[in-house]
């Protein structure tokens, strides 16, 4: 930039400030359309920028010799010059917030558009989405590639997950991940069957028990008859020999057979979480009971 400011009436001072007026007014009704109306206003800026740093450093060793009218031209020139720069860091950012609504608006509904009813019920805006379609250096067309090969692996995974077992493909829903789906049913089952087991076990304890109370109870019962007939057959004056005891104990034995006794009860209580199970089990409750049905003293509740 020439040296404009040798003298304190400096010759050049009007030329100068009627040029970045006509700037000015050129810049006011500019419309940025597109990305190369944008790197040419960034470059217009910067020009000005770089324009008015120089003027200043001038002014600033002239000001050091001379005062009065020198500051008021100085100030005019600098006063069109910041605003100029500034409309256009303005224009350049109004810019650019278009741009990235219109983008955000578009990269929306190209996700709702793939979003299809096989996968609306796990598949959401936020799973598809990437920050990086914020990049004004990745086209739209590139976008939509990478969604249609995110969807694609989707589909073709939960078809995998589901020929697996109903299982795999609930937990699949989850976490979008085949071999974490398998690990996770995999352990769920296992804990299931661990929770069988113990239940089980229990079961089979307790009713190990309650035959032997029963055991007890019957042959309690049969000696106290027996007792009763010994007794009264010796009221009667009948003979007590080897004969009438077994005829007293047979009649005894046929009685515990005929007779119900009181049976003693015991129920196993399997609890169970739904949080254990996510979406393994569709129905947890009737799937447990199938699998336990075979043990008559056992009952299966949820635990909220």
């Amino acid at each position: 930039m020439p040296n404009f400011l040798e003298t304190i009436n400096f010759p050049e001072q009007a030329k100068m400030l009627q040029t970045a007026k006509d700037k000015k007014q050129a810049f006011e009704t500019l419309i940025l359309e597109n990305e190369d109306d944008k790197k040419k206003a960034k470059s217009d800026r910067a020009e000005i920028n770089k324009t008015l740093k120089e003027f200043k450093t001038q002014a600033k060793t002239v000001r050091d010799k001379v005062i009065g009218e020198f500051d008021t031209k100085v100030k005019e020139v600098v006063k069109v010059l910041d605003e100029t720069q500034n409309l256009l860091k303005e224009k350049v950012e109004d810019y650019d917030l278009t741009w990235k609504h219109e983008r955000e608006n578009w990269v929306f509904e190209a996700i709702k558009l793939r979003i299809t009813d096989d996968i609306d019920d796990f598949i959401d805006f936020y799973v598809l989405d990437d920050p990086r379609y914020e990049n004004v250096s990745l086209t739209e067309k590139k976008i939509a590639e990478e969604l249609d090969v995110k969807v694609a692996k989707i589909k073709s995974d939960l078809l995998v997950a589901q020929a697996i077992s109903p299982q795999v493909a609930a937990i699949y829903k989850e976490c979008l991940d085949i071999p974490t789906a398998i690990a996770r049913d995999k352990q769920q089952q296992e804990e299931q069957a661990r929770r069988e087991a113990i239940a089980k076990a229990e079961a089979e304890r307790q009713e190990r028990e309650r035959q032997e109370i029963l055991a007890r109870q019957k042959e309690l019962e049969r000696q106290a008859m027996v007792e009763a007939e010994i007794t009264e057959a010796k009221e009667n004056g009948e003979v007590i020999n080897a004969d009438k005891i077994r005829e007293i104990n047979q009649r005894a034995d046929d009685y515990a057979e005929k007779e119900a006794l009181k049976m003693a009860s015991f129920t196993v209580r399997f609890e169970y979480k739904e949080s254990d199970y996510p979406l393994s089990w569709q129905n947890p409750l009737a799937d447990l009971e199938k699998r336990l049905q075979d043990l008559e003293n056992v009952e299966v509740i949820k635990n909220d």
